[in-house]
Parts: C-alpha cells; sequence; structure tokens
C-alpha cells in the first residue's frame, strides 16, 4: 500500500468533515451530506475517495 495515497485519504476525510459530509460502511459505502439527504452508494472506499475528492491516481485502501 502507497503510503502517499493514505496521507490523501486523511486529506480528503478532513474536507468531507468540513464540509459535512458524513458516509457509512455496510456492503457498499454510504454517503449523506450535512442536510441527510443520501448522496450515493460507492462500491469501495476507492469509488468514494474518487467520487469526493476527484483523485486521479486511485487508492488502494479497501473497506
Amino acid at each position: 500500500m502507497n503510503g502517499y495515497n493514505i496521507t490523501r485519504w486523511i486529506e480528503c476525510e478532513k474536507k468531507m468533515k468540513k464540509y459535512g459530509f458524513t458516509y457509512k460502511v455496510s456492503e457498499n459505502i454510504l454517503l449523506w451530506n450535512k442536510k441527510g439527504q443520501a448522496l450515493g452508494t460507492f462500491p469501495d472506499s476507492n469509488a468514494l475517495f474518487y467520487y469526493l475528492c476527484g483523485y486521479e491516481y486511485g487508492i488502494y485502501i479497501k473497506v
């Protein structure tokens, strides 16, 4: 696993918290905004990260 990618994931989580996004991991990852509106379901953390932070290189953290 690439340490750089872990750093980028931490940065993304800070960004999510700043804007009031929350997520829950079940079979998939569910994402909500601060109004409690469901924004989407993602198959893994790579997809969530790409959606939220536009990280073009992808990450290698699987939930």
